[in-house]
């Protein structure tokens, strides 16, 4: 009984995990008809892009610390991204553009994925400490000019 317990547990996790983290790659398939995400927390809801970002300025703030997963195009194809699960989002995708606001793709640049549970090996970290506001407000617009 507690192994059976201990399963479903380990199910349920992984699959509120899958489906709140920003995981999720469709490359290649077809986009879900809904893609849902949680609310930003705290101060991150309902924060707007400021006019001045920048999605050219973005580009090596991308390549140095989002391609490696997410892929040049943010596509979710980068060489590291193969080997994580879930598979990093595709963030070029018109089904996710259209779900997330700016405060999401802010709020995950920012502190990753604190909903993160254990038994995946996909998990965003989070930038805030690295890259100033300005420059994850650009990475922002740089991922909005991304999408199909």
């Amino acid at each position: 009984m507690k192994k059976v317990m201990v399963m479903v547990l380990a199910v349920a996790a992984a699959g509120a995990f899958v489906a709140g983290c920003g995981g999720g790659n469709t490359a290649g398939n077809a986009a879900p008809a809904k893609v849902t995400r949680p609310e930003p927390k705290g101060d991150y809801k309902g924060k707007k892009m400021p006019e001045t970002a920048n999605a050219e300025a973005a580009a090596n703030t991308w390549k140095a610390n989002c391609a490696s997963c997410h892929g040049e195009g943010a596509a979710g194809d980068g060489s590291l991204g193969s080997g994580l699960n879930p598979k990093p989002t595709d963030l070029t995708a018109a089904a996710f553009q259209d779900a997330v606001g700016d405060d999401y793709l802010f709020w995950r640049i920012s502190e990753g994925n604190p909903d993160m549970m254990f038994g995946n090996t996909s998990g965003m970290r989070g930038f805030s400490s690295e890259i100033k506001e300005e420059d994850r407000w650009n990475l922002v617009k740089f991922i909005r000019s991304k999408k199909k």
